[in-house]
C-alpha cells in the first residue's frame, strides 16, 4: 500500500516544496494569499494520505526525538 501512496504524493509533495520556494518573494510583494495557499494544497495531501490509510499528524511535543 505504502509504495501505492507514495507515487500518489510525490506530486503534490513538490508542488508543496516548489510554494515553500516560492513563498518569500510572494510575501514579500505582498502576496499574503501565499500562506493560504500553502495550506490548502497540506490539507489536500494529508487528506490523500488519510485516505490511503497513512494520516499525517502534528507532532506536539517538541522535546521527542
Amino acid at each position: 500500500m505504502l509504495p501505492t501512496l507514495c507515487r500518489v504524493l510525490a506530486a503534490p509533495l513538490r508542488q508543496l516544496a516548489g510554494a515553500f520556494d516560492d513563498l518569500g518573494i510572494r510575501l514579500k510583494s505582498g502576496d499574503t494569499g501565499a500562506v493560504t495557499a500553502l495550506e490548502n494544497q497540506f490539507t489536500g495531501i494529508s487528506a490523500v494520505s488519510a485516505k490511503g490509510g497513512a494520516p499525517i499528524t502534528e507532532r506536539t511535543d517538541q522535546n521527542a526525538g
